[in-house]
């Protein structure tokens, strides 16, 4: 096999699936492609991390509203995913992805609170920080 970064290019020799940017780079020809299925961190903080358990190291994470890639399932929920905007690695919770929806808004203060509605009587929907991306859904308003 030609060596490339585990750490860089999304590839499992056990389980013979790699993304198919990789075709033509891998030895052998019982390899899997899989093409990258566009997502992004839910209303949390996604943490993605070395390996599909809980207590593994976190290698980055990904932001509310954070556009991230599905690359393949792992066991027990876990999926291998990557950060779109820096191209890390690791595996995530599928749970706390969702469907990608266009960008509308970014957060600019340190910390922030998404409310249910325009007052902040209203419940708490999400905890936000710095750099998180809010989606815009039809009929929705900012005030």
């Amino acid at each position: 096999m030609t060596e490339l970064d585990s750490r860089q290019h999304a590839f499992d020799e056990n389980l013979r699936v790699a993304e198919d940017s990789l075709r033509g780079q891998l030895s052998g020809t019982d390899w899997t492609f899989v093409v990258p299925r566009p997502m992004q961190a839910g209303r949390t903080r996604v943490s993605l991390t070395s390996e599909p358990e809980s207590g593994a190291a976190q290698m980055t994470e990904a932001l509310p509203g954070e556009s991230v890639d599905v690359l393949w399932n792992g066991p027990d929920g876990w999926v291998r995913a990557r950060t779109v905007h820096d191209g890390y690695l690791g595996w995530a919770r599928l749970g706390e992805l969702t469907a990608r929806v266009p960008a509308g808004l970014t957060v600019t203060a340190l910390r922030a609170h998404a409310f249910a509605g325009p007052k902040v009587s209203q419940a708490i929907r999400a905890e936000l920080s710095l750099g998180s991306l809010l989606g815009r859904a039809e009929g929705d308003v900012v005030e």
